[in-house]
């Protein structure tokens, strides 16, 4: 076993804590289920059989992208209504490949356009695609069409609960960052890296920039999204500030950094003695109204991220991480490990693989138990 520094993979930024966790998930789950993290001064460090350079080739040449299909969004690509050109080339480019590596994420297509020919045949289209009032319809046809693989992604983009859509701030609202569809996005990139008609020289590269951290490596001159918006240069950005004009993306980084999302999912709990169901989210706590200055009452609706923007990485800094033990995400919690939440994902679907309880909403210090009445001889006695 080897111990390979990621100088690409930081926990300094978001995306750089991601791709680590991506990394390690489809390594793990296709080529080499002993290997291991660790993050030394917020660098992963990845425990493996194999050499730094066959890593980078894995990723060229063999590695399985997990399906991350949103026909839920607009911006999605399964519209087909050409407003979103580059996406729906991407699904066209997939749904035609005939590599046995993409065989899961064609499944997951073309469940993603019998789900779309059904919502259309029930009238549910509406304003950019779907109704408002139907999109949770939407979404449930996706829960009952989608394979098995394909699910990870649902449930880190959307929490279905009887009621409504709760969404997780990791993946925005259903998997949008402002106007960027994540799906869209990642489909896009996984072709220009190892799509049918990607360039094996520079997928390679890419994979060992994405590795090593260089930035000698020709990039993207795309979108760098939120996970990472400090790499979108401009004005006094860097150092290198005209070096970012050829280009700042990595496709092997936003590919890897949508992996380590699906560690993320999200499930529908109920408390106990409670009539209403809510999502919980791993690694997020409510938000509350009251306690700061600018408090203001509507905020208590949300969700705060604070284990992810506090310390630019969640749990995972210091000890080894062994998928194998304990699952992708509850290894290296520390303080913030609750254990593995086992629930149902509803019925023919198994346990959920991997998922944290939430953050509880607890007092700071316990409070006192109440004291119940002492009977004696003469009546009720409140000492």
């Amino acid at each position: 076993m080897r111990s390979l520094s990621l100088g690409g993979c930081t926990a300094v930024t978001l995306s750089g804590y991601l791709q680590a966790l991506g990394l390690l998930r489809a390594l793990s789950r296709q080529a080499d289920p002993a290997a291991r993290l660790h993050w030394e001064r917020d660098t992963a460090v990845l425990t493996t059989a194999m050499t730094a350079a066959e890593l980078a080739r894995w990723l060229s040449e063999d590695y399985a992208p997990s399906p991350v299909v949103s026909p839920w969004n607009a911006g999605s690509g399964f519209a087909g209504n050409g407003k979103s050109p580059a996406a729906e080339q991407a699904l066209q480019a997939f749904r035609e490949s005939a590599s046995p590596r993409f065989a899961a994420l064609r499944a997951a297509i073309q469940a993603g356009d019998q789900v779309v020919a059904e919502a259309r045949a029930r009238g549910w289209e509406g304003g950019t695609f779907w109704a408002e009032d139907h999109k949770p319809g939407v979404v449930r046809l996706c829960r009952a069409s989608f394979p098995d693989d394909a699910l990870p992604w649902l449930d880190t983009a959307v929490t279905l609960t009887l009621g409504d859509l709760q969404f997780s701030p990791l993946t925005g609202t259903g998997g949008n960052l402002g106007r960027q569809d994540l799906s869209a996005t990642f489909l896009q990139r996984l072709a220009l890296a190892a799509g049918p008609r990607a360039d094996p020289a520079r997928s390679l590269a890419w994979a060992e920039a994405a590795m090593s951290g260089r930035e000698d490596v020709p990039y993207l001159r795309e979108a760098v999204g939120q996970y990472d918006p400090g790499r979108a240069g401009g004005i006094l950005s860097s150092p290198g500030e005209k070096a970012d004009d050829a280009g700042f993306a990595n496709p092997w980084s936003f590919i890897l950094s949508m992996e380590g999302t699906l560690l993320f999912a999200s499930a529908v709990t109920r408390r106990l003695g409670s009539a209403v169901d809510n999502g919980a989210m791993p690694f997020l706590t409510r938000a509350t109204s009251v306690g700061y200055g600018t408090a203001a009452s509507g905020e208590s609706k949300g969700r705060a991220m604070g284990a992810v923007v506090a310390s630019a990485g969640l749990p995972g800094r210091d000890r080894a991480a062994d998928r194998r033990r304990q699952g992708a995400m509850a290894r290296t919690a520390g303080p913030y490990r609750h254990g593995i939440h086992h629930g149902s994902r509803g019925p023919g679907r198994g346990p959920w693989r991997v998922s944290l309880p939430p953050f509880r909403d607890r007092p700071a210090t316990r409070p006192e138990p109440a004291r119940r009445p002492r009977r004696t001889s003469g009546g009720t006695s409140a000492s």
